[in-house]
């Protein structure tokens, strides 16, 4: 397979496929943005996929129904300091947050594993570690639950990424947890940070909206498949 393997990348990386998977991946997230379990844009998404799918020739394309999946729903959430001075933060709640409204004094977080030397008990944590890859550096968006053990009232999260232009990146992380928490993007992290370490009181409000409907959802998985001999598959990338 050495020789089709080749020719596979090449078609990708130089010749006529060069760039198609970004044109197809912009067009799913500029044209249907989230696609939350649940919401209309992810059904509609499913549904734009397979009339392409097909359209393109691909073979068998069809979906089946996964039912019972949880409902999570994402709503305004309200994220502000309000001392030394009153400023909006750039938030998204984290996949699973639950609903809360608190406010609290801020203590910074550089690396997680000496978390449990800190104090957080009644404190909001937020992150400001350094960004040194993703498999490295995700562990902060899913240390909620240890937050809450030590105490902390609630979570912010510096987003897991090397590039921002005040956007902040959100996921998985809060399921479980009894505590709100979101994702901060890099600016105000940073900003937060450099306040703390000047010793400066940091109180922050969280007014968190989104959460669990109290029944599950259905969505679909898309299947689809190319046939035929290893001799045709080869061909069709000449």
């Amino acid at each position: 397979f050495g020789n089709d393997t080749t020719e596979l990348i090449r078609y990708i990386t130089k010749g006529d496929g060069a760039g198609l998977a970004y044109q197809w991946l912009s067009t799913l997230v500029d044209g249907f943005g989230h696609r939350m379990v649940g919401s209309d844009s992810l059904e509609e998404a499913i549904d734009f996929l397979v009339k392409s799918l097909e359209e393109d020739d691909f073979d068998d394309v069809h979906t089946e129904e996964v039912p019972n999946l949880p409902n999570w729903v994402r709503e305004d959430d309200n994220v502000e300091i309000i001392e030394p001075r009153h400023q909006r933060l750039n938030v998204l709640a984290l996949g699973g947050c639950e609903p809360a409204n608190i406010t609290g004094e801020v203590v910074v977080i550089r690396d997680l594993d000496n978390s449990k030397f800190v104090n957080v008990s009644g404190k909001i944590v937020v992150t400001a570690q350094q960004f040194k890859g993703y498999p490295q550096t995700v562990k902060y968006r899913q240390s909620v639950k240890l937050f809450e053990s030590l105490g902390a009232i609630g979570v912010l999260i510096k987003s897991v990424t090397s590039f921002s232009i005040n956007s902040p990146h959100t996921g998985s992380g809060a399921e479980g947890a009894r505590i709100p928490a979101a994702s901060l993007t890099v600016e105000q992290a940073d900003m937060i940070d450099r306040m703390f370490q000047n010793g400066e009181k940091i109180v922050i409000r969280m007014n968190m909206k989104s959460h669990s409907e109290n029944h599950t959802t259905t969505s679909r998985n898309l299947i689809f498949q190319i046939t035929g001999p290893i001799m045709q598959f080869t061909q069709f990338f000449h």
